[in-house]
């Protein structure tokens, strides 16, 4: 049986000195010897030829060094994706905050813009609430300054059924008493003589009758309810449509706080039924105080203004045509003033239609 150690042998004879001249060394050939060295171990191992200890040496040798060659010239894959897999998950981890933190501030920015528009919607529509607000304000107060003009500039376009020429009178039992001033003994005294002359309060009438300047009027005084009254006689049944107030302006007066405020009108509807039906009209305004006398109704009421621009003030009632019910009696009642004690008028005027021409 031939030898393996001499097969080897010759086998890196030939390698090194083919052609009688031995070869330069090359990186592949301690890689080459030692895929001999591992074909050699596997015969002996398999025919039971023992190697000298010197040969199994550099075989053993070269085996670890194919194996670190192979190591370093092969690359190992898993160890590749092991690496690319760490790279891609720090990568990511790191890029992750970034794009979240990006999706934050467009969020941010989102809700920041809507936060935006939601105030200009609100501001726009409360603009456009004031806006609508004005206009009927200032439509309200062209409708009343051009009715108050007309009322001014021609007087006498409707009939004014509290007129004391027309033969309108005064009720006195319904009527506040007239204010007067209080005056010491010494005053009282010295008024009383003969050849002293001291004018006396207006009567009730003087607020059916015109004026001319500042203290033309009618002073009531004041009631324990802190009412005033001028009740009125109408000489003939008429329809009432609206009542006006006139008081000097706030201009021309030293004292303004004694004009009229709150105020309501009533007349005298003997007709129960009818005065639940004027009840029922009145709704919800209403008037918030007692009837002056039995048989009376509520037909409207207002606030007269010193700071308007117009000292005559006109205020609608009921339509008392359209329930066919004339009146001959009517009170207007004061309920308050500007902060005077007493309350002075200058002049009230009732207009309508006379009852007699459209129903006699």
């Amino acid at each position: 049986m031939p030898n393996p150690w001499h097969i080897a042998r010759n086998a890196f004879l030939r390698r090194y000195f083919a052609g009688g001249q031995p070869r330069l060394w090359r990186r592949s050939d301690p890689e080459i010897l030692g895929l001999f060295a591992l074909i050699l171990f596997l015969i002996c191992f398999f025919t039971g030829i023992r190697l000298p200890n010197a040969v199994t040496r550099d075989l053993g040798t070269n085996v670890k060094y194919m194996g670190s060659t192979v190591k370093e010239n092969i690359p190992n894959p898993f160890n590749a994706f092991t690496k690319g897999a760490t790279h891609t998950v720090f990568d990511a981890s790191t890029r992750l905050p970034l794009h979240t933190q990006s999706i934050h501030e467009a969020v941010s920015k989102h809700d920041r813009a809507i936060q935006w528009l939601q105030i200009e919607q609100r501001n726009l529509k409360e603009s456009h609430e004031r806006v609508k607000d004005d206009v009927y304000r200032q439509s309200n107060w062209f409708h009343d300054a051009r009715r108050q003009s007309e009322h001014i500039v021609n007087p006498m376009k409707r009939v004014n059924f509290f007129s004391a020429a027309l033969g309108a009178v005064v009720d006195p039992h319904l009527t506040s008493p007239t204010q007067v001033k209080s005056l010491s003994w010494g005053q009282y005294f010295w008024t009383s003589l003969p050849i002293v002359w001291v004018p006396k309060p207006r009567p009730a009438i003087a607020a059916l009758e015109p004026w001319t300047e500042a203290g033309d009027c009618w002073c009531a005084a004041r009631s324990r309810q802190g009412q005033a009254q001028l009740a009125v006689l109408i000489p003939k049944p008429i329809f009432p449509s609206s009542v006006t107030i006139e008081h000097v302006p706030k201009a021309g007066a030293l004292d303004i706080t004694s004009a009229p405020k709150d105020f309501e009108v009533w007349v005298e509807v003997p007709d129960k039924e009818l005065r639940e039906k004027l009840l029922f009209k009145m709704i919800p305004e209403g008037c918030s105080s007692d009837a002056p006398a039995p048989g009376y109704a509520c037909i409207g009421g207002g606030t007269y203004s010193t700071s308007n621009s117009y000292h005559v003030q006109d205020f609608p009632t009921i339509d008392m045509e359209e329930f066919g019910v004339p009146i001959r009696k009517a009170v207007i009642r004061i309920k308050s003033n500007w902060g005077q004690g007493w309350t002075c008028i200058y002049r009230i005027s009732m207009h309508g239609s006379a009852a007699l021409q459209r129903w006699g």
